[in-house]
């Protein structure tokens, strides 16, 4: 995936900078070690029953999902369809529902997983209607089930 759209043509204009691919490279690496679905992926593994979960100071914590009657996403953001997407695959099907609120443009599929487009950064009717589905599913739960909450950029706005 290229991070950077007219990289090849900065390098050929600035051909005399040697020192550009460098930077380049740097900044690419840099962005993509923060997308949302990396992070994920970094940080949620799932070994047979077993859901591993690290915090960005590396302490773990382990849940049997198993013990748990249903598990739920729901959550607001730029980031949260890749992020959510990312759970979906470490979950392999586990999902038992979800919502999320994405700004306009950032609509992809999921199963299990409703997904509704609002505005960003001024809230409108559609955030308001999204938020109403994610309160639904949380009014739903119970103890026994688990519930990932994935806030990115722009998550106020969006809920």
């Amino acid at each position: 995936m290229a991070i950077i759209t007219n990289r090849k043509s900065s390098e050929r204009r600035h051909r005399e900078y040697n020192s550009l691919k460098y930077a380049l490279d740097a900044l690419e690496s840099a962005v993509m070690s923060v997308q949302p679905e990396i992070l994920i992926r970094r940080a949620v593994k799932l070994r047979d029953s077993k859901l591993l979960i690290s915090d960005i100071s590396g302490n773990k914590a382990e849940l049997d999902v198993d013990n748990f009657k249903s598990i739920f996403i729901v959550g607001a953001g730029k980031g949260t369809a890749k992020m959510a997407k990312a759970l979906s695959h470490i979950l392999k099907g586990k999902i038992t529902h979800g919502a999320i609120n994405v700004p306009y443009g950032n609509k992809t599929h999921l199963d299990s997983i409703s997904i509704t487009e609002a505005n960003h950064p001024i809230p409108d009717e559609a955030g308001v209607e999204g938020t109403n589905k994610i309160i639904n599913i949380l009014k739903k739960t119970h103890r026994s089930d688990l519930v990932f909450v994935l806030i990115s950029g722009g998550g106020s706005a969006l809920m």
